[in-house]
């Protein structure tokens, strides 16, 4: 797994690829790295369950930037991923929909559509589902 995510991540960062992958053109390639040894010295074995992230997307791949993540850190760590702080605590509008188990939806409508603050939207559980004869 790997060796494949280190191809990948080449295959990627290589300017012929462009029309391939348009999101990565120009992407950064630590030039240590075009050899899988180096790589797998910096990066280790790829845990089972994970893939190769780019801590900060816009620094490229090099050492210190790269880590292996599972999908959900990966999905949480986007440049549309929306941060919350409540309670002195910063997570994912994902994160904290799951941990307060108020749905996702409902805690975006409550901030956006009707203005309540993070302390309101987080705080106040929604109200019971109403069963329909």
């Amino acid at each position: 797994m790997t060796y494949r995510s280190w191809l990948a991540m080449r295959d990627r960062c290589d300017p012929k690829n462009a029309d391939k992958w348009p999101r990565y053109a120009g992407m950064y390639l630590a030039p240590k790295w075009q050899r899988f040894e180096a790589f797998l010295a910096d990066m280790g074995e790829c845990p089972e369950g994970h893939t190769l992230d780019r801590i900060q997307a816009t620094r490229g791949y090099r050492p210190g930037n790269c880590r292996w993540a599972t999908r959900s850190e990966q999905a949480t760590n986007r440049c549309t991923t929306r941060f919350l702080t409540y309670r002195g605590r910063t997570q994912s509008m994902t994160a904290w929909a799951t941990e307060r188990g108020i749905p996702r939806g409902t805690i975006k409508a409550r901030l956006d559509r009707y203005g309540w603050s993070v302390a309101r939207a987080l705080g106040q559980r929604p109200l019971p589902r109403r069963v329909r004869r």
